[in-house]
Protein backbone atom coordinates (compact mmCIF):
# COMPACT_ATOMS: atom_id res chain seq x y z
CA UNK A 1 0.00 0.00 0.00
CA UNK A 2 3.13 2.73 0.48
CA UNK A 3 2.87 3.06 -3.37
CA UNK A 4 0.08 4.87 -2.75
CA UNK A 5 1.43 7.16 -0.53
CA UNK A 6 1.14 9.68 -3.44
CA UNK A 7 -2.67 9.77 -3.31
CA UNK A 8 -2.38 11.24 0.31
CA UNK A 9 -2.41 15.07 0.66
CA UNK A 10 -0.62 15.57 3.76
CA UNK A 11 2.71 16.04 3.21
CA UNK A 12 3.75 18.46 5.51
CA UNK A 13 7.01 17.92 7.82
CA UNK A 14 4.86 17.22 10.74
CA UNK A 15 2.28 14.88 9.21
CA UNK A 16 5.10 13.29 7.22
CA UNK A 17 6.21 11.62 10.86
CA UNK A 18 4.15 8.61 11.35
CA UNK A 19 4.47 8.85 14.98
CA UNK A 20 3.09 12.59 15.02
CA UNK A 21 0.19 11.39 12.33
CA UNK A 22 -0.67 8.56 14.65
CA UNK A 23 -1.01 10.37 17.57
CA UNK A 24 -3.28 13.09 16.39
CA UNK A 25 -5.37 10.90 14.34
CA UNK A 26 -6.08 8.59 17.70
CA UNK A 27 -6.37 11.82 19.80
CA UNK A 28 -9.52 12.93 17.45
CA UNK A 29 -10.55 9.40 17.33
CA UNK A 30 -10.58 9.51 21.23
CA UNK A 31 -12.19 12.84 21.91
CA UNK A 32 -15.03 12.16 19.37
CA UNK A 33 -15.45 8.73 21.10
CA UNK A 34 -15.78 9.99 24.46
CA UNK A 35 -18.21 12.80 23.41
CA UNK A 36 -20.40 9.89 21.44
CA UNK A 37 -20.54 7.64 24.14
CA UNK A 38 -21.75 10.62 26.32
CA UNK A 39 -24.63 10.47 23.96
CA UNK A 40 -24.91 7.03 23.79
CA UNK A 41 -27.99 4.75 25.36
CA UNK A 42 -26.94 2.02 25.94
CA UNK A 43 -28.95 -0.96 24.78
CA UNK A 44 -29.36 -4.91 26.08
CA UNK A 45 -25.84 -6.26 24.97
CA UNK A 46 -24.13 -3.92 26.42
CA UNK A 47 -25.34 -4.06 29.98
CA UNK A 48 -26.14 -7.73 29.46
CA UNK A 49 -22.33 -7.96 30.04
CA UNK A 50 -21.79 -5.07 32.49
CA UNK A 51 -24.53 -6.53 35.11
CA UNK A 52 -23.07 -10.25 34.55
CA UNK A 53 -19.54 -8.53 35.65
CA UNK A 54 -21.11 -6.33 38.65
CA UNK A 55 -23.26 -9.02 40.13
CA UNK A 56 -21.15 -11.81 40.39
CA UNK A 57 -19.75 -12.46 43.56
CA UNK A 58 -16.58 -14.73 42.44
CA UNK A 59 -14.73 -15.62 39.68
CA UNK A 60 -15.90 -18.85 39.10
CA UNK A 61 -19.46 -17.20 39.60
CA UNK A 62 -18.99 -15.39 36.49
CA UNK A 63 -17.08 -18.14 34.65
CA UNK A 64 -20.34 -19.74 35.53
CA UNK A 65 -22.71 -17.09 34.32
CA UNK A 66 -21.02 -16.50 30.98
CA UNK A 67 -21.21 -19.83 29.75
CA UNK A 68 -24.50 -19.03 29.18
CA UNK A 69 -23.58 -16.22 26.88
CA UNK A 70 -21.35 -18.17 24.59
CA UNK A 71 -18.30 -15.52 24.91
CA UNK A 72 -14.88 -16.42 26.37
CA UNK A 73 -14.38 -14.89 29.91
CA UNK A 74 -11.42 -11.84 28.53
CA UNK A 75 -13.78 -8.59 28.39
CA UNK A 76 -15.99 -9.86 31.69
CA UNK A 77 -12.81 -10.03 33.36
CA UNK A 78 -12.09 -6.52 32.88
CA UNK A 79 -15.47 -5.49 33.25
CA UNK A 80 -15.07 -8.07 36.89
CA UNK A 81 -12.21 -5.70 38.07
CA UNK A 82 -13.61 -2.30 37.50
CA UNK A 83 -17.09 -3.10 38.71
CA UNK A 84 -14.97 -3.92 42.32
CA UNK A 85 -14.86 -0.26 42.18
CA UNK A 86 -18.30 1.64 40.72
CA UNK A 87 -21.41 0.46 39.76
CA UNK A 88 -21.51 2.82 36.67
CA UNK A 89 -22.06 1.64 33.46
CA UNK A 90 -20.17 4.56 32.35
CA UNK A 91 -16.55 3.18 33.51
CA UNK A 92 -17.29 0.42 30.83
CA UNK A 93 -17.92 2.64 27.99
CA UNK A 94 -14.76 4.42 29.29
CA UNK A 95 -12.47 1.54 28.86
CA UNK A 96 -13.95 0.44 25.85
CA UNK A 97 -13.16 3.29 23.70
CA UNK A 98 -9.72 3.40 25.29
CA UNK A 99 -9.27 0.00 23.64
CA UNK A 100 -10.93 1.38 20.56
CA UNK A 101 -8.13 4.18 20.27
CA UNK A 102 -5.49 1.81 21.38
CA UNK A 103 -6.59 0.01 17.84
CA UNK A 104 -6.88 2.40 15.59
CA UNK A 105 -3.29 3.89 17.14
CA UNK A 106 -1.98 0.45 16.00
CA UNK A 107 -3.77 0.79 12.92
CA UNK A 108 -2.71 4.11 11.81
CA UNK A 109 0.94 4.10 13.24
CA UNK A 110 1.84 0.44 11.72
CA UNK A 111 -0.30 -0.32 8.77
CA UNK A 112 1.27 0.35 4.99
CA UNK A 113 -1.93 2.23 3.82
CA UNK A 114 -1.89 5.58 2.82
CA UNK A 115 -2.25 8.40 5.13
CA UNK A 116 -6.11 9.25 3.52
CA UNK A 117 -6.63 5.68 3.90
CA UNK A 118 -5.81 5.29 7.54
CA UNK A 119 -8.25 8.17 8.34
CA UNK A 120 -10.87 7.13 6.48
CA UNK A 121 -10.53 3.57 7.74
CA UNK A 122 -10.57 4.84 11.37
CA UNK A 123 -13.56 6.79 10.94
CA UNK A 124 -14.70 3.92 9.47
CA UNK A 125 -18.54 2.70 10.54
CA UNK A 126 -16.86 -0.22 12.53
CA UNK A 127 -13.70 0.68 14.23
CA UNK A 128 -15.62 4.14 14.41
CA UNK A 129 -18.96 2.92 16.09
CA UNK A 130 -19.70 -0.43 16.08
CA UNK A 131 -16.77 -1.65 17.62
CA UNK A 132 -16.29 2.05 19.37
CA UNK A 133 -19.23 3.22 20.40
CA UNK A 134 -21.08 0.33 21.31
CA UNK A 135 -19.43 -1.36 24.33
CA UNK A 136 -18.92 -5.40 23.49
CA UNK A 137 -15.66 -7.46 23.83
CA UNK A 138 -15.15 -8.09 19.95
CA UNK A 139 -13.31 -4.38 20.10
CA UNK A 140 -10.91 -6.27 22.26
CA UNK A 141 -10.26 -8.92 19.44
CA UNK A 142 -9.88 -6.18 16.90
CA UNK A 143 -7.11 -4.73 18.71
CA UNK A 144 -4.96 -8.24 19.35
CA UNK A 145 -5.51 -8.70 15.51
CA UNK A 146 -4.06 -5.80 14.33
CA UNK A 147 -1.81 -5.81 16.94
CA UNK A 148 -0.23 -9.22 15.85
CA UNK A 149 -0.32 -7.51 12.02
CA UNK A 150 1.90 -4.98 13.42
CA UNK A 151 4.21 -7.58 14.58
CA UNK A 152 4.30 -9.98 11.58
CA UNK A 153 7.34 -8.24 10.45
CA UNK A 154 9.82 -9.91 13.24
CA UNK A 155 7.93 -13.50 12.86
CA UNK A 156 11.06 -15.05 12.28
CA UNK A 157 12.53 -13.47 15.63
CA UNK A 158 9.76 -13.27 17.97
CA UNK A 159 7.58 -16.39 16.83
CA UNK A 160 6.99 -16.99 20.22
CA UNK A 161 5.15 -13.59 21.07
CA UNK A 162 2.79 -13.96 18.04
CA UNK A 163 1.57 -17.03 19.04
CA UNK A 164 0.80 -15.04 22.43
CA UNK A 165 -1.37 -12.87 20.31
CA UNK A 166 -3.38 -15.42 19.31
CA UNK A 167 -3.39 -16.66 22.29
CA UNK A 168 -5.55 -13.41 23.46
CA UNK A 169 -7.14 -13.63 20.45
CA UNK A 170 -8.82 -16.92 20.81
CA UNK A 171 -10.27 -15.45 24.35
CA UNK A 172 -12.16 -12.53 22.73
CA UNK A 173 -14.91 -14.15 20.65
CA UNK A 174 -15.60 -17.79 18.95
CA UNK A 175 -15.27 -15.11 15.83
CA UNK A 176 -11.54 -14.04 17.26
CA UNK A 177 -10.83 -18.19 17.59
CA UNK A 178 -12.21 -18.43 13.62
CA UNK A 179 -9.25 -16.14 13.09
CA UNK A 180 -6.58 -16.69 15.42
CA UNK A 181 -6.49 -20.57 14.13
CA UNK A 182 -5.85 -19.37 10.34
CA UNK A 183 -3.42 -16.98 11.29
CA UNK A 184 -1.47 -19.04 13.17
CA UNK A 185 -1.48 -22.18 10.36
CA UNK A 186 -0.27 -19.35 8.14
CA UNK A 187 2.48 -18.34 10.82
CA UNK A 188 3.46 -22.12 11.77
CA UNK A 189 3.29 -22.36 7.54
CA UNK A 190 5.44 -19.18 6.78
CA UNK A 191 8.10 -19.92 9.52
CA UNK A 192 8.78 -23.58 9.00
CA UNK A 193 8.94 -22.76 4.95
CA UNK A 194 11.27 -20.24 5.33
CA UNK A 195 14.57 -20.50 4.28
CA UNK A 196 16.22 -17.58 5.99
CA UNK A 197 16.59 -19.00 9.87
CA UNK A 198 15.64 -22.05 10.70
CA UNK A 199 12.81 -22.40 13.43
CA UNK A 200 13.90 -24.78 15.98
CA UNK A 201 11.57 -27.91 17.05
CA UNK A 202 11.73 -26.14 20.96
CA UNK A 203 10.37 -22.90 19.63
CA UNK A 204 8.03 -24.45 17.52
CA UNK A 205 6.47 -27.12 20.18
CA UNK A 206 6.19 -23.67 22.50
CA UNK A 207 3.97 -21.81 19.96
CA UNK A 208 1.84 -24.64 19.37
CA UNK A 209 1.38 -25.05 23.44
CA UNK A 210 0.91 -21.58 23.52
CA UNK A 211 -1.71 -21.25 20.63
CA UNK A 212 -3.58 -24.97 21.11
CA UNK A 213 -3.92 -23.82 25.42
CA UNK A 214 -5.72 -20.98 24.17
CA UNK A 215 -7.75 -22.60 21.66
CA UNK A 216 -9.06 -25.32 24.09
CA UNK A 217 -9.51 -22.87 27.12
CA UNK A 218 -11.60 -20.59 24.78
CA UNK A 219 -13.56 -23.93 23.33
CA UNK A 220 -13.75 -24.37 26.86
CA UNK A 221 -15.95 -21.64 28.10
CA UNK A 222 -17.74 -21.75 24.68
CA UNK A 223 -19.90 -24.35 24.95
CA UNK A 224 -22.68 -23.90 26.70
CA UNK A 225 -24.23 -25.98 29.46
CA UNK A 226 -27.08 -28.51 28.99
CA UNK A 227 -29.52 -26.33 30.33
CA UNK A 228 -28.64 -23.60 27.79
CA UNK A 229 -31.36 -21.89 25.71
CA UNK A 230 -29.68 -19.61 23.44
CA UNK A 231 -28.45 -20.14 19.89
CA UNK A 232 -27.49 -24.54 20.54
CA UNK A 233 -28.42 -25.67 17.37
CA UNK A 234 -27.04 -26.45 14.37
CA UNK A 235 -28.18 -26.14 10.98
CA UNK A 236 -26.33 -28.92 9.21
CA UNK A 237 -29.23 -29.30 6.55
CA UNK A 238 -29.45 -27.65 3.02
CA UNK A 239 -31.83 -24.53 3.38
CA UNK A 240 -31.57 -22.70 -0.05
CA UNK A 241 -32.83 -19.55 1.92
CA UNK A 242 -30.39 -19.32 4.42
CA UNK A 243 -27.19 -20.13 2.17
CA UNK A 244 -28.46 -17.01 -0.22
CA UNK A 245 -28.58 -14.93 2.84
CA UNK A 246 -25.56 -15.77 4.40
CA UNK A 247 -23.32 -15.87 0.32
CA UNK A 248 -24.56 -12.27 0.30
CA UNK A 249 -22.97 -11.05 3.55
CA UNK A 250 -19.60 -10.11 1.78
CA UNK A 251 -21.05 -7.19 -0.67
CA UNK A 252 -23.68 -6.24 2.61
CA UNK A 253 -20.71 -6.23 4.72
CA UNK A 254 -17.75 -4.64 2.25
CA UNK A 255 -20.35 -1.90 1.27
CA UNK A 256 -21.75 -1.30 4.80
CA UNK A 257 -25.24 -1.65 3.78
CA UNK A 258 -27.37 0.38 6.27
CA UNK A 259 -29.35 -2.95 6.36
CA UNK A 260 -27.43 -5.73 6.25
CA UNK A 261 -28.18 -6.96 9.77
CA UNK A 262 -31.69 -6.97 9.20
CA UNK A 263 -32.25 -9.28 6.52
CA UNK A 264 -35.19 -7.43 5.44
CA UNK A 265 -34.47 -5.62 2.03
CA UNK A 266 -38.07 -6.14 1.37
CA UNK A 267 -40.82 -8.90 0.72
CA UNK A 268 -41.41 -11.18 -1.85
CA UNK A 269 -39.99 -11.58 -5.67
CA UNK A 270 -37.92 -8.25 -4.44
CA UNK A 271 -36.21 -9.82 -1.60
CA UNK A 272 -35.39 -12.97 -3.40
CA UNK A 273 -34.42 -10.79 -6.08
CA UNK A 274 -32.04 -8.81 -3.82
CA UNK A 275 -30.99 -11.70 -2.03
CA UNK A 276 -29.70 -13.19 -5.41
CA UNK A 277 -28.15 -9.91 -6.64
CA UNK A 278 -26.34 -9.55 -3.15
CA UNK A 279 -25.30 -13.94 -3.28
CA UNK A 280 -23.85 -12.94 -6.64
CA UNK A 281 -21.93 -9.83 -5.78
CA UNK A 282 -20.23 -11.15 -3.16
CA UNK A 283 -18.87 -13.79 -5.21
CA UNK A 284 -17.69 -11.50 -7.69
CA UNK A 285 -16.01 -9.69 -4.65
CA UNK A 286 -14.51 -13.04 -3.06
CA UNK A 287 -13.20 -13.94 -6.37
CA UNK A 288 -11.68 -10.06 -7.42
CA UNK A 289 -10.05 -10.41 -3.71
CA UNK A 290 -8.92 -13.60 -4.50
CA UNK A 291 -6.90 -12.26 -7.69
CA UNK A 292 -5.37 -9.55 -6.02
CA UNK A 293 -3.92 -11.72 -3.77
CA UNK A 294 -2.85 -14.15 -6.09
CA UNK A 295 1.00 -13.23 -6.55
CA UNK A 296 0.82 -14.07 -2.73
CA UNK A 297 -0.03 -17.51 -1.90
CA UNK A 298 -0.36 -17.59 2.23
CA UNK A 299 -2.33 -14.00 2.28
CA UNK A 300 -4.73 -16.05 -0.28
CA UNK A 301 -4.71 -18.95 1.56
CA UNK A 302 -5.28 -16.87 4.97
CA UNK A 303 -8.33 -14.81 2.82
CA UNK A 304 -9.77 -17.56 1.42
CA UNK A 305 -9.63 -20.00 4.86
CA UNK A 306 -10.68 -17.06 7.30
CA UNK A 307 -13.37 -15.53 5.10
CA UNK A 308 -14.92 -19.18 4.07
CA UNK A 309 -14.43 -20.43 7.93
CA UNK A 310 -16.49 -16.99 9.24
CA UNK A 311 -19.46 -17.66 6.48
CA UNK A 312 -19.45 -21.12 7.26
CA UNK A 313 -20.21 -20.42 10.97
CA UNK A 314 -22.61 -17.97 10.29
CA UNK A 315 -24.62 -20.65 8.18
CA UNK A 316 -23.98 -23.75 10.19
CA UNK A 317 -24.33 -22.19 13.85
CA UNK A 318 -25.41 -18.40 13.97
CA UNK A 319 -26.24 -15.60 11.35
CA UNK A 320 -25.41 -12.91 13.49
CA UNK A 321 -25.71 -9.05 13.11
CA UNK A 322 -23.42 -6.34 12.20
CA UNK A 323 -20.93 -6.51 14.81
CA UNK A 324 -20.46 -9.98 13.79
CA UNK A 325 -20.21 -9.70 10.23
CA UNK A 326 -18.01 -7.29 10.57
CA UNK A 327 -14.90 -9.34 11.63
CA UNK A 328 -14.98 -10.52 6.94
CA UNK A 329 -14.56 -6.46 6.66
CA UNK A 330 -11.48 -6.73 9.18
CA UNK A 331 -10.25 -9.64 7.89
CA UNK A 332 -9.89 -8.21 4.27
CA UNK A 333 -8.15 -5.24 5.68
CA UNK A 334 -5.76 -6.96 7.90
CA UNK A 335 -4.51 -9.35 4.47
CA UNK A 336 -4.23 -6.23 2.42
CA UNK A 337 -1.69 -4.75 5.42
CA UNK A 338 -0.40 -8.03 5.65
CA UNK A 339 0.34 -8.29 2.05
CA UNK A 340 2.73 -5.75 2.02
CA UNK A 341 4.99 -7.38 4.08
CA UNK A 342 5.93 -9.95 0.94
CA UNK A 343 7.39 -10.11 -2.28
CA UNK A 344 5.13 -11.10 -5.12
CA UNK A 345 5.81 -14.73 -6.23
CA UNK A 346 5.19 -15.67 -9.81
CA UNK A 347 1.45 -16.91 -9.88
CA UNK A 348 2.68 -20.60 -11.74
CA UNK A 349 1.31 -19.01 -16.02
CA UNK A 350 0.77 -16.37 -18.16
CA UNK A 351 -3.17 -16.53 -17.49
CA UNK A 352 -2.86 -15.95 -13.71
CA UNK A 353 -0.13 -13.43 -13.83
CA UNK A 354 -2.24 -11.14 -16.29
CA UNK A 355 -5.39 -11.82 -13.70
CA UNK A 356 -3.11 -11.07 -11.32
CA UNK A 357 -2.45 -7.55 -13.52
CA UNK A 358 -5.54 -6.87 -13.81
CA UNK A 359 -6.67 -7.26 -9.99
CA UNK A 360 -4.07 -5.10 -9.10
CA UNK A 361 -4.80 -2.36 -11.54
CA UNK A 362 -7.66 -1.52 -10.21
CA UNK A 363 -6.49 -2.32 -6.45
CA UNK A 364 -6.75 1.66 -5.29
CA UNK A 365 -10.13 1.89 -7.04
CA UNK A 366 -11.52 -0.55 -5.06
CA UNK A 367 -9.84 0.00 -1.36
CA UNK A 368 -10.98 3.72 -2.20
CA UNK A 369 -14.55 2.70 -2.94
CA UNK A 370 -14.59 0.03 0.54
CA UNK A 371 -12.95 2.95 2.60
CA UNK A 372 -15.06 5.84 1.26
CA UNK A 373 -18.35 3.95 1.69
CA UNK A 374 -17.18 2.86 5.38
CA UNK A 375 -16.50 6.63 6.59
CA UNK A 376 -19.37 7.66 4.87
CA UNK A 377 -22.25 5.38 6.99
CA UNK A 378 -19.70 5.94 10.16
CA UNK A 379 -20.49 9.72 10.36
CA UNK A 380 -24.10 8.60 9.18
CA UNK A 381 -24.19 6.27 12.27
CA UNK A 382 -22.33 8.43 14.76
CA UNK A 383 -24.68 11.57 13.58
CA UNK A 384 -27.84 9.33 14.07
CA UNK A 385 -27.05 8.08 17.47
CA UNK A 386 -26.00 11.47 18.62
CA UNK A 387 -29.17 12.58 17.50
CA UNK A 388 -31.59 9.98 18.05
CA UNK A 389 -32.22 7.65 21.13
CA UNK A 390 -30.24 4.11 20.67
CA UNK A 391 -32.59 2.60 22.97
CA UNK A 392 -35.26 4.00 25.37
CA UNK A 393 -34.15 1.82 28.51
CA UNK A 394 -31.95 5.22 29.90
CA UNK A 395 -34.91 7.65 29.66
CA UNK A 396 -37.41 4.88 31.28
CA UNK A 397 -34.59 4.65 34.10
CA UNK A 398 -34.47 8.16 34.74
CA UNK A 399 -38.44 8.44 34.35
CA UNK A 400 -38.90 5.96 37.41
CA UNK A 401 -35.81 7.36 39.46
CA UNK A 402 -37.25 11.12 38.98
CA UNK A 403 -40.85 10.08 40.01
CA UNK A 404 -39.48 8.08 43.22
CA UNK A 405 -40.36 4.61 41.70
CA UNK A 406 -36.94 2.78 42.15
CA UNK A 407 -37.80 0.94 45.76
CA UNK A 408 -41.11 -0.13 44.21
CA UNK A 409 -41.49 -3.94 43.00
CA UNK A 410 -40.84 -3.77 39.01
CA UNK A 411 -41.89 -6.81 37.19
CA UNK A 412 -40.97 -6.90 33.64
CA UNK A 413 -41.40 -8.97 30.34
CA UNK A 414 -39.74 -9.68 28.16
CA UNK A 415 -36.77 -10.23 29.94
CA UNK A 416 -34.04 -9.51 26.96
CA UNK A 417 -36.04 -6.55 26.48
CA UNK A 418 -36.49 -5.31 30.45
CA UNK A 419 -32.79 -5.89 31.14
CA UNK A 420 -31.04 -2.74 30.07
CA UNK A 421 -33.82 -1.02 32.63
CA UNK A 422 -32.47 -3.34 35.54
CA UNK A 423 -28.58 -2.00 34.43
CA UNK A 424 -29.42 1.69 34.73
CA UNK A 425 -31.10 1.20 38.15
CA UNK A 426 -28.85 -1.14 39.48
CA UNK A 427 -31.63 -3.07 40.66
CA UNK A 428 -33.09 -6.26 40.74
CA UNK A 429 -36.59 -6.72 38.21
CA UNK A 430 -38.74 -9.87 38.40
CA UNK A 431 -38.38 -11.54 35.17
CA UNK A 432 -42.14 -12.86 34.49
CA UNK A 433 -40.77 -15.54 32.10
CA UNK A 434 -37.98 -16.82 34.54
CA UNK A 435 -40.34 -16.26 37.89
CA UNK A 436 -37.02 -14.70 39.45
CA UNK A 437 -35.98 -11.28 41.05
CA UNK A 438 -32.60 -10.63 38.92
CA UNK A 439 -30.77 -8.07 36.77
CA UNK A 440 -28.78 -10.10 33.75
CA UNK A 441 -30.30 -12.44 32.46
CA UNK A 442 -29.36 -16.27 32.03
CA UNK A 443 -29.95 -17.39 28.69
CA UNK A 444 -31.39 -20.86 29.96
CA UNK A 445 -33.98 -22.80 28.41
CA UNK A 446 -36.30 -22.59 30.88
CA UNK A 447 -37.17 -18.78 29.85
CA UNK A 448 -37.84 -19.71 26.14
CA UNK A 449 -41.31 -20.22 26.95
CA UNK A 450 -43.31 -16.63 25.83
CA UNK A 451 -45.29 -15.23 28.97
CA UNK A 452 -49.00 -14.67 29.24
CA UNK A 453 -49.47 -11.04 30.34
CA UNK A 454 -53.27 -11.77 30.70
CA UNK A 455 -52.53 -14.26 33.71
CA UNK A 456 -50.29 -11.90 35.66
CA UNK A 457 -52.65 -11.81 38.52
CA UNK A 458 -52.20 -15.49 39.13
CA UNK A 459 -48.19 -14.49 39.85
CA UNK A 460 -47.34 -16.00 43.55
CA UNK A 461 -44.62 -13.30 44.06
CA UNK A 462 -47.01 -10.30 42.88
CA UNK A 463 -50.27 -11.14 44.69
CA UNK A 464 -51.86 -8.29 47.00
CA UNK A 465 -48.62 -6.22 46.34
CA UNK A 466 -48.72 -2.81 44.37
CA UNK A 467 -45.87 -2.94 41.62
CA UNK A 468 -44.96 -1.18 38.32
CA UNK A 469 -44.75 -3.64 35.34
CA UNK A 470 -42.20 -2.61 32.70
CA UNK A 471 -43.16 -3.91 28.80
CA UNK A 472 -42.33 -2.99 25.23
CA UNK A 473 -45.68 -3.42 24.12
CA UNK A 474 -49.12 -1.92 24.89
CA UNK A 475 -51.25 -3.86 26.77
CA UNK A 476 -54.93 -4.24 25.39
CA UNK A 477 -57.58 -4.58 28.33
CA UNK A 478 -55.51 -6.24 30.80
CA UNK A 479 -57.79 -7.92 33.36
CA UNK A 480 -56.49 -6.50 36.15
CA UNK A 481 -56.17 -2.98 37.38
CA UNK A 482 -53.69 -1.46 34.84
CA UNK A 483 -52.41 2.46 34.92
CA UNK A 484 -50.27 3.27 32.37
CA UNK A 485 -48.01 5.82 33.83
CA UNK A 486 -45.20 6.43 30.89
CA UNK A 487 -44.69 5.97 27.55
CA UNK A 488 -40.84 5.69 25.77
CA UNK A 489 -41.06 4.73 22.31
CA UNK A 490 -38.36 6.49 20.64
CA UNK A 491 -35.29 4.21 20.11
CA UNK A 492 -33.19 2.80 17.29
CA UNK A 493 -32.36 -0.51 18.87
CA UNK A 494 -35.53 -2.53 17.64
CA UNK A 495 -37.23 -3.67 20.54
CA UNK A 496 -36.11 -1.39 23.63
CA UNK A 497 -39.60 0.52 23.52
CA UNK A 498 -41.25 0.53 26.88
CA UNK A 499 -44.49 1.52 28.58
CA UNK A 500 -45.18 1.69 32.48
CA UNK A 501 -48.17 0.18 34.41
CA UNK A 502 -48.89 0.98 38.01
CA UNK A 503 -50.55 -2.13 38.78
CA UNK A 504 -52.30 -3.19 41.94
CA UNK A 505 -53.02 -6.54 43.58
CA UNK A 506 -53.70 -5.52 46.92
CA UNK A 507 -57.44 -5.74 46.93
Amino acid sequence: MRSLEKTSPLKSSFWSNESNFSLVVSSIFLLLGFIGILHHEMWRDELQAWMTARDSVSLAGLAAAVKYQGHPLLWYLGLYAITRFTHNPLAMQLLHILIATATVWVFVRFSPFTKLQKLLFAFGFFPFYEYAIISRGYALGILFFFIFCAFYKERLKKPLLLSCFLFLLCQTSVLGLIIAISLEAMLVFDLVSARRQQLSKTTLALMLAVFFSGVIVSIWQIIPPQDSGYATGWHLLFNHFRLERISGLLSLTYFCSPHYWLFELSSGAQQKVGLFFSACLSGLLFIYASIVFLRKPKILCLYACGTLALLAFFYFKYEGYAWHHGHLYILLIACFWLSAGYPDSAPGSAFFDKLSAMGKKYLVLFVGALLTVHFYQGARAYARDYVYPFSAAKETAQFIKEHGLKEVLIAGDPDYAVSPIAGYLDKKIYYLREGKFATYVQWDNKRLKAYDLNKLWEEPALRKKKFLLVVNQELKAPPYPAEKIGEFTEEMARGEQYWLYAVNFEN
